[in-house]
């Protein structure tokens, strides 16, 4: 992933279609399943190419570089076919920088930055004899949904992800700590705000009841452990910016430790 991290990126356009048939030509396994030739020409035509009536507004092909060099290459349909759903109509590495990690990285990265924009899923289709291609699409979570027709003969699977947020994605403090705003789920009572870390959080999700970090003691804690007043976990949830928890819970007693329902019940006046 730190490579990939490493690539420049831009959107590509009719001026890269050199180099894009440059890249294609180093694939000829695709090349050979959808019957095409890897072209200037094609290269053209896949930066124009869109499904009928779709806004080419929303189509971006991006390249990734290395040195001004292309190494991959993807192209992106935003809110294709509905709103909350992004299309991946191509994806190709350079073969020289095949079976180092640097496409499922890729992808990582995209699909990360596209859960980021708001989509909660992203379709593709693959040609069903075309093996590499369906390892690849499987090894990065992608599930294949049904038949899509065929192209040159070949029958077109389709395939799509879920875009779930993962403790990776969070952004924690040079502590290693991010901030958890703990409500009821029902009610929306604000109940208390905490501090959990990466395994205090893992343990939350294993478990269903909160665990927090202790920047006192310095140790893990289970909520209501010792009183018997334990949250159950409702739903988690991330802030705009990732780094931010609203933990959204069941809680049967007192979560202050004054004995208090909630920790917020001082009246903070007004200024004079």
């Amino acid at each position: 992933m730190a490579e990939a991290c490493e690539l420049d990126v831009r959107e590509l356009s009719v001026t890269d279609a050199s180099m894009m048939a440059e890249l294609y030509r180093g694939n000829p396994q695709y090349f050979e399943h959808t019957g095409e030739q890897p072209t200037e020409a094609l290269a053209r035509r896949d930066l124009a190419d869109l499904p009928d009536g779709f806004d080419p507004e929303k189509k971006r092909m991006y390249g990734f570089f290395r040195g001004g060099r292309l190494v991959a290459l993807i192209d992106l349909l935003f809110g294709y076919p509905d709103d909350s759903c992004a299309y991946i109509g191509l994806f190709m590495v350079a073969r020289e920088e095949q079976g180092r990690g640097i496409g499922s990285a890729i992808v990582t990265r995209v699909l990360g930055r596209l859960r980021r924009d708001g989509f909660h899923r992203v379709r593709l289709a693959y040609i069903e004899a075309n093996s590499q291609s369906r390892g690849f699409w499987e090894h990065c979570g992608f599930k294949a949904t049904g038949d899509a027709g065929t192209f040159n003969g070949g029958r077109i699977i389709a395939a799509q992800k879920e875009l779930k947020m993962t403790i990776d994605d969070l952004t924690f403090d040079d502590r290693g700590l991010i901030p958890a705003v703990v409500q009821q789920y029902d009610t929306g009572e604000v109940l208390m705000v905490a501090w959990m870390n990466a395994e205090s959080l893992r343990l939350t999700q294993e478990t269903g009841t909160t665990w927090f970090w202790s920047r006192s003691r310095q140790e893990l804690w289970n909520k209501g452990a010792t009183s018997g007043n334990m949250q159950q976990v409702k739903e988690v949830l991330a802030d705009c910016d990732a780094d931010t928890l609203l933990v959204k819970v069941d809680s049967p007693g007192p979560a202050c430790h004054t004995g208090n329902r909630t920790c917020f019940f001082q009246h903070l006046g007004s200024a004079e």
